[in-house]
């Protein structure tokens, strides 16, 4: 697992951020969307998902999705590979089934929403970007889930995180070849101001670690 970093450039006129981005708070998709669920941080596994299902396999992924999400936010233990093989599992949820990638991002938002706990919120939005990386939300969160990542990403996040949304909105391109790929995390260990941290997926090729670290329309 290898530590990447560089400057951020500034944005192109294409890659600014939309002009009523501030309409698309994220607690507007928490109010009307979210299924019996506060939008609050949690500790203990949920017993329905955030978004609703129409088929019990969606729903029961869901479930365990945000098991895993648990785990890879709060074992302090996970590092190296371990990290990596659950990282990679939670994404490759999200490029295999279209229907679980808002759920995914919904958990990810919630998870990190006023988590003071550094290590645990920096684990989030290292998993968010890298799920940023490899695939997109829908038409209906994307504006939502920009501004959530524009106000509230930690540190260097921010701008991975809205570089790989701004790109997606841009070219709306399909998914090529993924279903059986590996991807790499990758850590930041918090650049300072005007550094900003790709994040790439990547082929089969392992990496040694480093050490760092209301709206309209259906979410599915």
């Amino acid at each position: 697992m290898a530590k990447v970093s560089g400057r951020l450039s500034q944005p192109r006129r294409s890659q600014r951020l939309p002009s009523d981005i501030d309409y698309y708070v994220f607690s507007k998709v928490a109010n009307i969307y979210f299924k019996s669920h506060l939008w609050q941080m949690r500790k203990e596994p949920i017993k329905t998902p955030f978004l609703a299902k129409s088929k019990e396999s969606d729903y029961q992924e869901s479930l365990a999705i945000f098991k895993l999400v648990l785990r890879f936010m709060n074992d302090g233990k996970l590092s190296g590979q371990r990290e990596k093989i659950l990282g990679d599992y939670i994404i490759n949820k999200g490029i295999r089934n279209e229907k679980l990638r808002d759920e995914i991002y919904c958990q990810l938002a919630n998870q990190t929403w006023r988590n003071d706990n550094e290590a645990n919120c920096e684990r989030g939005w290292l998993l968010m970007a890298n799920c940023l990386s490899c695939f997109p939300p829908s038409a209906t969160l994307y504006k939502y889930l920009l501004k959530y990542c524009s106000d509230h990403a930690y540190n260097g996040y921010k701008a991975v995180c809205q570089s790989k949304l701004l790109k997606s909105g841009n070219s709306r391109l399909s998914l090529v070849n993924t279903l059986n790929t590996q991807f790499s995390l990758f850590r930041t260990d918090g650049p300072a101001p005007g550094k900003a941290v790709p994040a790439h997926c990547a082929g089969v090729e392992s990496k040694q670690e480093a050490g760092q670290h209301g709206p309209g329309g259906h979410l599915s």
